[in-house]
C-alpha cells in the first residue's frame, strides 16, 4: 500500500513540475520564435490595412494563398481520412495543424503574416473572405463569460485568473493523465481505471481541450498594433475540440472490444462528470441522426463532428453578425457590455 502511495506522489510532483515548464513554454516559446523570425526573414513593415498593394506583392510573390489553400485542403483531408480509416493519429494530427496557427496571435506586428504570424497561412482561405470568420466559433466563449461576468458585478475582476486556471490545471490533467497510464501499462494492465480515469474515460483529451481553451482566452486578452491583427481564435479552437472529441470516440470503439471495458464504461463519464440528463441531451442529435447510441464506424464519428460543429458555428452566427461584445471585443469583456457601460 505504501509503495502505491508513493508512486502516486511521485507522479504528482513530476505532473506539477512538468505543468510549470510547459505553461511557461506556452507563453514564452512563441515569443521567443517570433523575435527570431522577425530578425532574420524579411517580411514586410507595413500596415496590412493600409498597403494592401504591398501586402498583397507579398501573398503572391511567396505563392502564400496556393500554400494556404493547399495546407487547409491537406488538414481537412488528414482529419476526414483519419476518422473514416480510424486512424486516430492522423485525425489527432489534424486537430493540431489546425490548432497551430493560434500561436500566431502572440506575432504583434502591423503585418499580420510578420513573424509567428507566418503559421496563419493554413487559414487563408478563411482569411481571404473575412478575419471576422474566425470568430464563427465564439460561442465557445459561454463558461468564460459566466465565470467572469458576475463576479464582475460587485467588483470583482477575475479574468487573467481565470485564463491562467484553465491553462495550467488543463496541462496538469493533461501530463497525469499520460504519467497514469503509463504507469498503469507498466505493470501490465489494459485498462486504467483508477486515479483521473475515474473521472473521465479519457483525462489526457480533456486536459487538451482546457488548457487549449485557456491559450484561446489568453489570446484574446492580447492587443495587436491594430484590433483587426488580434484575429480571432475561437474557431480554429472549436474546430480542433471536435476533431479531438471524435479521436476520444475512435479510441471508445476500439475499446470497446475488450469485455471489462464496458462495465469501465458504464459507470466512468466520457470527458466531463456531467449529470446523466444533461449527457443524453448533448448526444440526442447524433442518436437522432444515426438511429443509435454510439458511433460504431469510422464514416458515423465522421457525421457526428460534422454535426456538431455546424451546430456550434450556427450558434456563433449572432456574435459575428452583431459585432458582440462590442468595441474592444472579448479584450474588455465584461466591462465593455451592460451594465458596465
Amino acid at each position: 500500500m505504501s509503495s502505491k502511495v508513493g508512486s502516486l506522489f511521485l507522479l504528482i510532483v513530476v505532473t506539477i513540475l512538468f505543468t510549470a515548464g510547459l505553461v511557461y513554454a506556452t507563453i514564452g516559446l512563441p515569443n521567443l520564435i517570433n523575435s527570431w523570425l522577425i530578425q532574420t526573414f524579411d517580411f514586410p513593415g507595413v500596415d496590412s490595412s493600409i498597403e494592401s498593394s504591398v501586402t498583397e506583392a507579398f501573398i503572391q510573390s511567396n505563392h502564400i494563398r496556393l500554400i494556404g489553400f493547399g495546407c487547409f485542403a491537406g488538414v481537412v483531408a488528414l482529419i476526414g481520412i483519419g476518422l473514416v480509416a480510424e486512424k486516430r493519429h492522423l485525425a489527432s494530427l489534424g486537430a493540431f495543424a489546425f490548432f497551430l496557427p493560434t500561436f500566431g496571435h502572440f506575432a504583434l506586428n502591423m503585418f499580420f503574416l510578420a513573424g509567428l504570424g507566418i503559421l496563419r497561412v493554413v487559414w487563408m482561405p478563411i482569411l481571404d473572405v473575412s478575419y471576422s470568420w474566425l470568430n464563427l466559433g465564439d460561442i465557445a466563449y459561454l463558461p468564460y463569460m459566466v465565470l467572469v461576468y458576475f463576479p464582475a458585478l460587485i467588483g470583482i475582476d477575475i479574468r487573467a485568473y481565470v485564463i491562467y486556471f484553465f491553462m495550467i490545471s488543463g496541462m496538469f490533467l493533461f501530463i497525469l493523465g499520460v504519467f497514469t497510464w503509463l504507469y498503469t501499462y507498466a505493470q501490465g494492465r489494459r485498462i486504467v481505471d483508477w486515479g483521473l480515469y475515474r473521472f473521465s474515460r479519457h483525462p489526457q483529451y480533456l486536459g487538451w481541450i482546457v488548457w487549449s481553451y485557456g491559450l484561446m482566452l489568453y489570446i484574446s486578452r492580447m492587443r495587436g498594433p491594430r484590433i483587426m491583427y488580434s484575429l480571432g481564435g475561437s474557431l480554429p479552437w472549436l474546430l480542433s475540440t471536435m476533431v479531438i472529441v471524435c479521436v476520444a470516440m475512435l479510441e471508445e470503439m476500439k475499446m470497446n472490444q475488450a469485455d471489462a471495458y464496458e462495465g469501465y464504461r458504464a459507470k466512468t463519464p466520457f470527458l466531463l462528470p456531467l449529470p446523466a440528463f444533461v449527457s443524453r441531451v448533448i448526444s440526442w442529435s447524433f442518436r437522432l441522426v444515426l438511429r443509435k447510441e454510439r458511433p460504431e464506424h469510422g464514416w458515423e464519428v465522421l457525421v457526428i463532428l460534422l454535426l456538431y460543429t455546424g451546430i456550434l458555428v450556427l450558434l456563433s452566427v449572432p456574435f459575428v453578425v452583431f459585432h458582440w461584445p462590442p468595441d474592444t471585443g472579448w479584450f474588455r469583456f465584461p466591462f465593455n457590455v451592460p451594465p458596465f457601460l
